[in-house]
């Protein structure tokens, strides 16, 4: 079921007596089905019941109903908590930048990730000098056009699939046919993703979908894209469908994680002395089948480490908003592929003097197990690897936004002014009603300084300022680094040299929401250790 709003207030609630956890439970289950746009649900870090609400005045409304009417218990309701998303900007390919504990501790991880490129490496088993699979990926944002069209193709009804569904459709079935073996070269994969494709596809998308390739090609070198031969701009569009492999996260859906158009896959062989040689190229504008038949034997495991990234981000663990995660290269070991290349697969993609290198390289006996073992490492790998290519891009906080209407007497418009401008608020739209001294005002107004907003402009406004309309708008990006520090002679005598976080609001918003989550944070327990207090005590 589809609204026109949605959830932006969370909050933990729990039982004043454990005994009352049933009831609780139950009351909550109620509750949803009188209101269905309520979220309930159970905060996996901290084992939480939480309940999210449209406002402040729905939340209230809640709590009471489940108080007097459904749970019929005592209920502790801890303060309100605003979702958060976290995003990334574009930059320049050599974009570095230095961050604060506990951050800098992952980058040590891959030290070779800078400007949203990084490479992951994973073995096939704990031997440093084993086989071992890398992936090259390069992390940027998606055009602010994209977003909303993702909004309209995530939307699905009981008798439709929605984008994300189709995508996971669309490989799932392509899988079990490429490991069947119900084709015989490129002609027949093409054709193979066509019909599948065609089987699931919803009418109303097409629209929507011609929209979305226009906007998404409308940034200069996006994916990467580099002026090689081999990449046309064209064929990029037409082909984007099929390299899509997934939409994330499940809830949000505006994330995606694709194939770069000129991308290929290594095929390495080591010899007995550790020395590994390239032995030949799988390109996927080129071999398309052998290329899909190889990428599907990790498919699902990438695919699930891309879910848990975009729903935890490297700042504060919050869902990802408009990341564009493009995998450029991949490097297998020559027993990955063995067992299921055919003989004709081989020579076409293994120059002719390296087929006898090919040859004494294989070594079936190990196939099965590198690939069982690979399988369930490459999840977690793939969810660190993609947070730390995020990490050497320039990160934002993106926060939800309301756009509220009200109404205020000529005299006290100051007033009102100065208490939106206090907490953030924008006024785009303002109009006198004819024959009346009141002012028609529209504003774009912070979820997350909403709070005890009406009862204040009621103070400052002497009553002249009417009860604000809220409504979720859109979602915004704050523009300040999270990691900036004082650079200038006038920022350092302005902010001091030791910490500005007090200035930093998007940096505010991560500690709260990082201490929230039990997750660490970089902070002074003793600020000044050299002061002593002494207490004098009144005998």
């Amino acid at each position: 079921m589809t609204f026109q709003s949605q959830p932006m207030v969370k909050v933990a609630i729990e039982p004043h007596s454990h005994k009352d956890l049933g009831k609780l439970e139950k009351g909550m289950q109620s509750l949803f089905q009188v209101d269905p746009v309520v979220e309930i649900g159970i905060d996996s870090s901290t084992g939480q019941q939480t309940l999210m609400c449209l406002g402040e005045l729905h939340l209230e409304q809640c709590v009471k109903a489940l108080v007097e009417k459904f749970a019929r218990c005592e209920l502790h309701v801890s303060q309100p908590l605003v979702s958060l998303r976290e995003t990334i900007l574009q930059c320049d390919e050599n974009y570095s930048q230095s961050l604060p504990p506990p951050w800098s501790n992952e980058v040590t991880k891959f030290s070779a990730a800078v400007g949203g490129k990084a490479t992951l490496t994973v073995h096939m088993n704990n031997n440093a000098n084993a086989e071992s699979l890398s992936m090259s990926t390069h992390c940027s944002p998606l055009p602010a056009e994209c977003l909303p069209v993702m909004a309209n193709l995530m939307l699905g009804s009981n008798t439709s699939l929605n984008i994300f569904e189709f995508f996971d459709r669309y490989h799932k079935t392509c899988q079990e046919m490429v490991f069947s073996g119900q084709y015989d070269g490129a002609d027949e994969m093409l054709g193979l993703q066509s019909n599948v494709c065609a089987s699931y596809w919803q009418t109303e998308w097409t629209s929507l979908w011609q929209s979305f390739v226009e906007n998404f090609f409308n940034t200069p070198q996006r994916n990467g894209r580099t002026s090689d031969k081999l990449t046309n701009v064209k064929n990029e569009k037409d082909s984007l469908l099929s390299r899509i492999l997934c939409i994330g996260s499940k809830n949000i859906g505006n994330n995606l994680m694709l194939l770069n158009q000129d991308i290929y896959i290594s095929i390495l062989g080591s010899t007995a002395d550790g020395v590994s040689s390239q032995l030949g190229k799988v390109y996927l504008i080129i071999h398309h089948h052998i290329f899909w038949k190889i990428w599907y034997q990790f498919h699902n495991s990438v695919v699930a480490g891309f879910d848990l990234c975009t729903s935890a981000g490297p700042l504060m663990q919050e869902p990802l908003h408009g990341v564009c995660f493009s995998v450029t290269h991949i490097s297998v070991p020559l027993s990955f592929c063995e067992k299921i290349l055919t003989r004709i697969e081989v020579e076409s993609v293994v120059s002719a003097d390296r087929l006898s290198d090919w040859d004494t390289l294989a070594r079936s006996e190990d196939g099965d197990s590198s690939s069982s073992m690979l399988s369930g490492k490459l999840i977690s790998e793939v969810r660190d690897f993609l947070r730390i290519a995020m990490l050497s891009c320039p990160l934002r906080i993106v926060e939800p936004i309301y756009d509220c209407s009200l109404q205020c007497e000529q005299t006290q418009i100051g007033n009102l002014y100065a208490v939106l401008t206090k907490r953030r608020g924008t006024v785009y739209k303002e109009e006198i009603i004819e024959g009346t001294m009141l002012f028609l005002l529209s504003a774009y107004l912070p979820v997350s300084e909403s709070f005890g907003f009406a009862q204040e402009l009621l103070k400052k406004t002497s009553g002249s300022g009417t009860t604000p309309q809220l409504k979720f708008s859109h979602w915004e990006v704050i523009k300040q680094d999270p990691f900036w520090r004082p650079v200038t002679a006038e920022e350092l005598e302005e902010f001091g040299e030791v910490s500005n976080v007090d200035h930093n609001l998007p940096r505010i918003l991560i500690d709260q929401a990082r201490k929230r989550k039990g997750l660490p944070i970089e902070e002074k327990v003793v600020v000044f250790a050299e002061k002593q207090r002494t207490l004098n005590k009144k005998k």
